[in-house]
């Protein structure tokens, strides 16, 4: 399965789900964002259940400790989690203010976000 380049933005990755977004795109985008230890979530839409847990599957699959925070999350709660536990990596799974036939990830290393460039670098 081949990564659209373009659902990766400035600050985040997103798509509209089954057309530029799917699972089997969430899988290899966890196993790409490898870091020790990796604290997820997910927001309220129907699509974040599947998307969050092939992401996970890719996280473990390469590798790392996954801390998931249970039910519906928000960004801050996360970002408070990521610096909480102290975890190398997070990553919310979130259509934030899109419509609802988007869905996507926004990403941390080191308590700092991950964008731009270091974004774009995980499929190159």
């Amino acid at each position: 399965m081949q990564i659209i380049q373009d659902i990766f933005k400035e600050y985040d990755i997103r798509g509209k789900i089954g057309k530029e977004l799917n699972i089997d795109i969430a899988y290899k985008l966890g196993r790409l964002f490898s870091y020790k230890t990796v604290v997820v979530a997910k927001d309220n839409r129907s699509s974040s259940k599947d998307l969050l847990a092939h992401f996970i599957r890719g996280l473990l699959n390469s590798g790392c400790k996954v801390l998931e925070l249970d039910g519906i999350s928000s960004s801050p709660l996360l970002y408070f989690a990521s610096f909480h536990l102290k975890t190398k990596g997070a990553v919310m799974i979130t259509g934030s203010h899109n419509p609802l036939e988007y869905n996507g990830l926004k990403f941390m290393a080191a308590q700092k976000p991950f964008y731009g460039d270091a974004l774009k670098r995980l499929i190159n």
